[in-house]
């Protein structure tokens, strides 16, 4: 349980840290920091409910790792996993989007915003 509070707050701080450079790179435009914000407040809706979701997913909760308690009831773990990763993943691909929207509107050639937008995307490996 432990590995999986640091595992949500490590990927949150990374997504946050993305979208500070983000704010760093493109404060111009007041719409993508509106969109930004929206993203950063949507990782930590994230954090915070799936933090709540692995403490408290056992009643009582030391039932988790006591499997001799009395009266206990745990949701579905794999469950609980699999829809943080899914939503995990969807934030990384808006996260890895967002910047694609500011490149198409920089003054270069075609073939150079290509590259630019490529470098970003290098984020998805």
């Amino acid at each position: 349980m432990a590995l999986e509070l640091f595992f949500n707050a490590v990927i949150t701080a990374t997504k946050l840290s993305i979208l500070f450079f983000y704010y760093t790179i493109f404060q111009v435009s007041q719409r993508f920091t509106y969109a930004l914000i929206a993203t950063g407040i949507l990782c930590s809706l994230w954090f915070l409910g799936f933090t709540f979701a692995t403490i408290f997913q056992c009643k009582p909760v030391h039932a988790l790792w006591d499997t001799g308690a009395l009266g206990q009831y745990c949701i579905n773990s794999a469950r609980l996993l699999l829809s943080n990763e899914l939503l995990n993943c969807t934030l990384d691909v808006l996260i890895l989007s967002l910047p694609i929207g500011m490149i198409r509107k920089l003054h270069l050639p075609l073939a150079r915003r290509i590259q630019i937008a490529g470098i970003f995307l290098l984020g998805s490996l």
